[in-house]
């Protein structure tokens, strides 16, 4: 976290919140309340809208974990509203402008019990309160919400809620087959998710292509989290022109940006929820034909997982890098070189799985 010569104290942080959720209240007395729940490994979160403004962006990529409302209590309940649609005010902040900082979390915020981040670029707004289990999403104007955030909807807050419970946001894919899962590391646009999409096709069990959760447990667990896909757009008629009928929309202009695909409620393809990790794998695009596999170094592995997973996040803590450091010690590890065919990537990846990992 970063360090700041003013603290803005616990009791200060929960007057704001307080204040915040009168505010989002009388945002959804004027432009009504929906309120949809969601399972996500085994926490039970409550996603309360003022108003539909935010909906396309907050619901679709979340939709396949759904569940009926019931008598059972909420882990996490998460208050959406903007301004722009609602006519309600975000209350003025208590922390100073020398809090703001280039990672977007806010510091100097005194204690545990609150994490808060302001994106000065997306204009976008999230407070957890750990204690209550309560969180804030907000923006000015629902229609700036940055249009590749609809495949990775409250990122932040999931990523500071589920940490608690030792379970730590990726930024991979991961496949599956049987009881045994891989993780896919890299950068953007390492292949990550013309591996993972590859594989979907080719019938193996799809976790995600670019966040995903993790467990370092023994054995290590991976859960699927958004039931999203982003992919080149380039690449949709050349090599995955079945999942054409799957996009949802673009991360910008349709002719440059990636298209976001919803493929299992579009395709009826059902996404896997959890498997064990037998290995980490980091794909590596290449001009040459077909596909190889070989070992790789721990180090390889981890220098292809933190600092991507780092910057994709807010707020990260050594749980966090001591979880990802634990994966690559207890995981082998390969090279995936990926050339211009998907039937190869996918035969290796199934055959790396019904081996183990080994």
């Amino acid at each position: 976290m970063a360090t700041s010569a003013h603290t803005t104290t616990e009791h200060a942080i929960a007057g704001f919140m307080e204040d915040v959720m009168a505010a989002f209240e009388r945002a959804a007395a004027a432009s009504g309340l929906i309120e949809t729940r969601r399972v996500i490994t085994s926490e039970r979160v409550r996603v309360r809208l003022a108003g539909p403004a935010l909906a396309g962006y907050a619901l679709p990529a979340l939709a396949h974990h759904r569940v009926p409302p019931d008598s059972e209590p909420d882990d996490l309940t998460i208050n959406v509203f903007d301004t722009r649609s609602t006519g309600v005010a975000m209350p003025s902040p208590v922390w100073p402008t020398t809090a703001y900082t280039p990672t977007s979390e806010i510091c100097g915020v005194e204690g545990n019990r609150f994490i808060v981040a302001f994106n000065v670029g997306t204009g976008v707004l999230d407070v957890l309160d750990a204690e209550s289990g309560s969180a804030l999403h907000w923006i000015g104007d629902a229609a700036l919400h940055p249009a590749y955030d609809v495949s990775s909807p409250f990122r932040l807050l999931l990523h500071w809620w589920l940490r608690r419970r030792g379970i730590h946001f990726m930024h991979a894919g991961a496949v599956a087959r049987g009881d045994n899962g891989l993780l896919l590391v890299g950068r953007g646009g390492s292949g990550k998710s013309t591996a993972a999409l590859a594989c979907l096709l080719a019938g193996l069990d799809f976790l995600g292509d670019d966040y995903v959760l993790a467990r370092p447990s023994r054995p290590p667990e991976v859960f699927n989290l958004y039931g999203s896909a982003k992919l080149e757009v380039g690449h949709l008629g050349a090599k995955f022109g079945r999942l054409a009928s799957a996009v949802l929309g673009y991360t910008g202009a349709s002719d440059r940006g990636k298209a976001i695909l919803m493929p299992f409620e579009k395709l009826g393809l059902r996404v896997r929820e959890r498997a064990e990790l037998v290995a980490i794998v980091v794909p590596r695009v290449t001009d040459v034909p077909g596909a190889s596999l070989q070992p790789a170094s721990p180090a390889e592995a981890l220098r292809a997982l933190v600092p991507s997973t780092c910057s994709q996040l807010t707020a990260v803590r050594k749980p966090d890098l001591d979880a990802m450091a634990e994966l690559v010690r207890t995981l082998p590890a390969y090279t995936l070189e990926m050339g211009r065919e998907l039937e190869p990537v996918a035969e290796l990846l199934a055959g790396l799985l019904d081996r183990g990992g080994g």
